[in-house]
């Protein structure tokens, strides 16, 4: 399934406000934010603040990088 990305400014009253839309053959699939320094041990990794369509039951919320979150979605679709 082809993935795309798209970077977004999230409306925020802080500094987290780096995102990115996740596009699955076009539609959206997810919002993924960037956390920042405020997160502590987690600046760096990519919050996944909501998903459309057909979701995983239990799902993960953090990942390294958009692309990991479309492998692990994938992944998820298979089981």
């Amino acid at each position: 399934m082809k993935s795309s990305f798209q970077d977004i400014t999230l409306d925020t009253d802080g500094t987290d406000d780096r995102a990115v839309l996740v596009l699955r053959e076009g539609r959206l699939t997810a919002i993924l934010s960037h956390l920042g320094a405020l997160h502590g041990e987690k600046a760096g990794m990519w919050y996944l603040e909501t998903m459309f369509g057909a979701t995983p039951a239990m799902p993960r919320h953090m990942f390294e990088d958009p692309k990991e979150f479309v492998a692990w979605l994938d992944d998820q679709r298979l089981q």
